[in-house]
């Protein structure tokens, strides 16, 4: 019996905590935000402009593609190339941990099926940036 009440008084204490871990939905002011950060970030891997791709990166995404979008003078033209006639939908976005969102865009691809990447997004002062391009989230499917 005193089992019991010791076991009811921990999930009594964790139910009152939990409100307190519980995710936010994402307000349409912060969505709206996140979505042209995603459109700005597709319209620059279309066009090949490295510019506007790094003004889209932040955090451990910037570092990983700093080298080759400052030093690799056929990037540009690699995405062009490589994006052509491709489509972007974004898909399902959902609030993270701290202030960061997953977002999810689908790319399909003539050449290679159709791809879903998940990406982490996180305010960086007054805008927002791709923070990280998550590891083994992708899954590419082959053309029909």
């Amino acid at each position: 019996m005193r089992i019991r009440k010791q076991c009811l008084g921990v999930l009594l204490v964790l139910a009152m905590a939990l409100p307190a871990f519980a995710v936010q939905p994402l307000s349409s002011a912060k969505l709206t935000r996140v979505k042209a950060l995603l459109n700005r970030h597709i319209t620059a891997l279309r066009s090949g402009d490295v510019t506007g791709l790094k003004s889209t990166l932040g955090g451990d995404a910037y570092r990983e593609y700093k080298t080759l979008l400052e030093q690799n003078t056929e990037y540009p033209d690699f995405l062009r190339d490589y994006y052509k006639g491709a489509s972007f939908q974004i898909g399902e976005i959902t609030p993270g941990i701290d202030d960061d969102v997953i977002a999810q865009v689908k790319i399909s691809l003539a050449s290679s099926g159709t791809t879903v990447t998940r990406l982490r997004l996180a305010p960086d002062g007054s805008e927002w940036k791709i923070i990280a391009i998550l590891p083994g989230e992708s899954s590419t499917k082959a053309p029909q």
